[in-house]
Order: structure tokens, then C-alpha cells, then sequence
């Protein structure tokens, strides 16, 4: 595949994957603070979770791996190396943030069975980290491939 398809490519699933970062951000989450009973939370963070993982994560894994593979493997880049680190370093900090901060705190909405408000308003509240993150990734790539 020539590099500029796989460059726009790249900046298309990147794009989707931001647009899948609001999505969490701002509805997802955001309609989890609305519901009323710890039950009706319990059953729709469980049914939305499952489904994030496909609309969202997957992709996301191959937007990570596909700069990484190429950094390290091939001269054949679809942006400059200083981009796809920089890319590479946003990636990093919004996983980092979905590991040792979001992921905990679904887990312990889950494990509580919708009952921990608290936790709820501070996954709400953290998760800025991650989505502005995936902003600056988005803004790289996207300035890669038109520098490119």
C-alpha cells in the first residue's frame, strides 16, 4: 500500500478514535451520572462497557501499534519520526491514564454494583486527562500527514 493511503488511512481510524474518546467522554460517562438507581447504573455501565470495548479499544490498539511497528521496523514512515514519537508519547499518557485511572475506577463502580457515586464523579472528572491526550495525538497526526 502506498504511504499516503496508509497515511490517510492512519488519520482516518485516528480521527475515529478521537471521535470515540468524546463519544465516552461527554455522553458515555455523562449519562452514567444520570441515572437514579445504583441498579439502572450497574446494568448500563455493563452493556455500554462491552460494547466500548469494540468500538473503541480495538481500534485504539491499532493506532498504537501501527506507528510503534514502523518506527522500529522499517525506514518507510507515513509521517516524521519526531511526529510519530510524539504521537507515540500522547498515545502513551492516554493509556497510562485508562490503566492506572479510569479502568480502577469502572471496576470499583462495578464491583460496588453501581452504588459508588464517588467513584463515578471522578472518572467524570479524570478523564479529561485521556481525552485531551487523544486531542493532541489527533492534532499530530493530522499535522504529519499534511506535512508529509
Amino acid at each position: 500500500m502506498e504511504l499516503t493511503k496508509l497515511a490517510l488511512l492512519y488519520a482516518l481510524l485516528s480521527a475515529y478514535c478521537l471521535a470515540g474518546c468524546l463519544m465516552e467522554h461527554f455522553t458515555l460517562f455523562y449519562a452514567w451520572t444520570l441515572t437514579t438507581t445504583s441498579q439502572d447504573l450497574a446494568r448500563i455501565q455493563t452493556a455500554t462497557g462491552k460494547r466500548a470495548m469494540c468500538i473503541y479499544v480495538v481500534p485504539k490498539i491499532l493506532v498504537t501499534l501501527l506507528p510503534a511497528y514502523l518506527l522500529f521496523s522499517s525506514d518507510a514512515l507515513f509521517i516524521s519520526r519526531g511526529s510519530s514519537w510524539t504521537s507515540l508519547v500522547f498515545l502513551g499518557v492516554s493509556w497510562a491514564s485508562s490503566f492506572l485511572v479510569q479502568v480502577r475506577l469502572q471496576l470499583r463502580i462495578q464491583e460496588s454494583k453501581g452504588t459508588d457515586r464517588v467513584a463515578l464523579e471522578r472518572l467524570v472528572r479524570t478523564t479529561w486527562v485521556r481525552t485531551l491526550a487523544m486531542v493532541g495525538h489527533c492534532a499530530v497526526v493530522g499535522y504529519g500527514v499534511y506535512a508529509a
